[in-house]
């Protein structure tokens, strides 16, 4: 739990020594080396920046994905898989943001030998159950890398992803220790949209980024259909 709280402390780096996200219990876990995906499970490139007329997303890299090491803004084209077979997050249904998480690795994740090459522990946070703090075991491990969207095709950049992560691990820090949250008032809009306001303040001097960001709630229209 303390390694949680120096992470926040020291900005954003998803991949913790220690204890992996697909841990299902604290302090009951094999440690292992992080290793380079492999070229068989290496996900399709999405565009380094978002492209016109696409929908902007959020890619979210797994431990062994050498191509980015944190979440980074993408597109996807309207019919892209991650709006039909995506899976919405617990608490972002809860909060108020339609969020859509969509693995990349086709296989089924269960299926995939446990390692720590695949965990994906920002996906992992994000998909946590409001009541327990654990996700579900397929997003557990063999998670791999994913793209992150919004159900109504409005644009998510990372940085709302970010946000977004660091509210579930706030949450998770509840759970650890002790202080249960309350779904219908931790887990609430307005309680989202304090963390947010709070979150965006704090990093607004340091992050160009985070200076002129809109809100999630009061996010543009997606793109016009040609």
């Amino acid at each position: 739990m303390e390694a949680r709280r120096r992470q926040r402390r020291g900005g954003p780096q998803p991949r913790l020594e220690g204890r992996p996200a697909n841990a299902n219990q604290p302090g009951i876990y094999r440690q292992e080396a992080v290793r380079p995906l492999p070229s068989s499970a290496q996900p399709g490139a999405l565009p380094e920046a978002p492209i016109a007329g696409q929908v902007v997303c959020t890619y979210a890299p797994c431990s062994g994905d050498t191509s980015c090491r944190f979440f980074r803004t993408t597109s996807v084209p309207r019919d892209h898989a991650a709006f039909t077979k995506g899976v919405r997050s617990p608490i972002a249904a809860m909060v108020g943001l339609p969020l859509l998480v969509h693995r990349l690795d086709p296989r089924p994740s269960l299926s995939i030998p446990r390692s720590a090459t695949f965990d994906n522990q920002g996906v992992t946070y994000m998909m946590i159950d409001p009541h327990t703090g654990f996700a579900d075991s397929v997003w557990q491990q063999g998670v791999g890398s994913a793209v992150v969207v919004r159900a109504d095709r409005k644009p998510l950049p990372r940085a709302h992803v970010e946000a977004f992560w660091e509210f579930c691990t706030h949450l998770l820090d509840m759970f650890g220790d002790g202080d249960i949250p309350d779904p219908a008032k931790d887990m609430s809009p307005a309680a989202w949209q304090m963390f947010f306001d709070m979150y965006q303040a704090r990093h607004a001097d340091s992050r160009p980024e985070w200076r002129d960001m809109w809100r999630p709630w009061d996010a543009p229209p997606p793109p016009e259909v040609d």
